[in-house]
């Protein structure tokens, strides 16, 4: 009910001039994205999930790190909740709480190459458009840095989300990011970049390819030791 939500929300607050775009068709969330960026008359976008909700004051948070010329993009903080007694959400807590803190080592040092797609902002003219198999928050952080932008996390910009419940869930979603980010990063990251931006580089393919394929290494070292 997102659509007739948000019509209901914008028949309340006409001042604030709220366009809808209602698609006959369910296109995927690239075209969408597409779209946004040729349909928007904002300096800055902000994507988001329509499950997720935000603290309030979380955009002014979101986009204060765009008063810096140099940042292209601004990633929030998506806090995942669960339920105490669910294993699965409880270990995805544990290894968001993991993430959280990389990606700020990584944002002060200017080298942030992820942000969530919940909750991403970036400056409209960094857009380029994207593939069908591509999304936001793997995409524009990409984007960006070959532009000359940076990627930087906000910490104050807070919004929540459900965590996976089950492992069937939780497999498939993994399955589904990991294959987007492989073929976003083949797409859009040669060597050439890799030459120009050799810290960035280091964040990006340690967190798209060892960290995905960490399962595999943990395999290999026991067969290893095994033998």
């Amino acid at each position: 009910q997102t659509v007739s939500l948000a019509k209901s929300f914008s028949a309340e607050h006409k001042e604030w001039n709220i366009r809808i775009i209602d698609l006959d068709e369910n296109k995927g969330r690239a075209y969408a994205q597409n779209l946004v960026s040729k349909e928007a008359t904002s300096d800055i976008l902000v994507a988001t999930d329509a499950e997720t909700r935000f603290k309030p004051g979380m955009l002014k948070e979101l986009i204060r790190p765009f008063y810096n010329p140099e940042v292209g993009v601004s990633g929030g903080v998506v806090i995942y909740q669960h339920d105490e007694k669910n294993e699965i959400g409880s270990s995805y807590s544990t290894y968001r709480s993991f993430e959280r803190n990389l990606r700020n080592i990584e944002s002060r040092l200017g080298i942030l190459p992820k942000t969530d797609g919940p909750c991403t902002a970036y400056r409209k003219y960094v857009w380029e458009n994207i593939e069908d198999f591509e999304d936001v928050d793997h995409v524009v952080p990409l984007i960006a840095r070959k532009k000359g932008y940076i990627t930087v996390q906000s910490e104050s910009a807070l919004c929540f989300d459900l965590a996976n419940s089950s492992v069937k869930q939780d497999f498939r979603q993994r399955s589904r990011m990991t294959r987007k980010a492989l073929l976003s990063l083949s797409n859009r990251w040669k060597w050439k970049d890799i030459v120009k931006y050799p810290y960035f580089s280091f964040a990006l393919y340690s967190h798209r390819l060892i960290r995905f394929f960490s399962p595999v290494w943990l395999l290999l070292l026991c067969f290893s030791s095994v033998l």
